[in-house]
């Protein structure tokens, strides 16, 4: 996994890729400990135009003696798109 990581570091730096997320909403449900994130993911290759996707995260938090830990994070289809 290490070099495949690496190979694509690489790949990334020598396409000049970049990219910048734009939030655009929240939710929360503290008592499910559950994080919504709605977003535009603009990237750019080189000197090209920015790419743009709609991007919907969720995110799943527990709480365990004092501190906050990230369970579960992950990306779902969004009809609103």
């Amino acid at each position: 996994m290490k070099v495949i990581l690496a190979e694509e570091a690489k790949r990334i730096k020598n396409d000049n890729v970049n990219s910048a997320f734009f939030q655009t909403s929240v939710r929360v449900w503290p008592q499910y400990g559950r994080v919504e994130i709605r977003g535009v993911l603009k990237t750019w290759i080189g000197d090209s135009k920015p790419f743009t996707d709609i991007k919907h995260y969720i995110l799943i938090l527990k709480r365990e003696n004092g501190v906050t830990w990230l369970d579960n994070f992950g990306e779902t289809d969004d009809e609103k798109k």
